[in-house]
């Protein structure tokens, strides 16, 4: 069984966990961070690709848990429950983490394209 889940990491170049992830998050890597007592920066890793990770670790079905490699070994990692936790960091300071922002839209260019599909209503 585990020469089957390596392969399919061979065969992606992702592992099965990620892959399985609606939000497509990095969970190896933001599980190494916590792991290390970098919650900070496991945040932004996770806030990076979801903005809204203590929302979505309520309502996420945990399907990296069933696509865990440790599973083939002894258990899967409870990926679900160490998204909840670093996310609940977030939750408890003041600062919080927002990641930067991607695309800056020129305004005028936005009010221009809403009338435009205004007029062709």
């Amino acid at each position: 069984m585990i020469i089957v889940q390596i392969e399919r990491v061979v065969e992606t170049g992702t592992s099965p966990c990620k892959t399985k992830c609606p939000a497509h998050i990095s969970v190896q890597g933001y599980i190494k961070l916590a792991a290390q007592g970098k919650y900070k920066e496991a945040l932004e890793l996770i806030k990076n690709e979801n903005p809204f990770p203590a929302v979505c670790g309520c309502i996420c079905p945990s399907e990296c848990e069933s696509a865990c490699t440790r599973g083939d070994i002894d258990s899967p990692v409870a990926i679900d429950e160490i998204k909840k936790f670093i996310a609940e960091q977030d939750l408890n300071i003041e600062n919080r983490y927002i990641p930067r922002i991607r695309h800056e839209y020129d305004k005028m260019k936005r009010c221009l394209l809403y009338q435009k599909n205004l007029k062709r209503l």
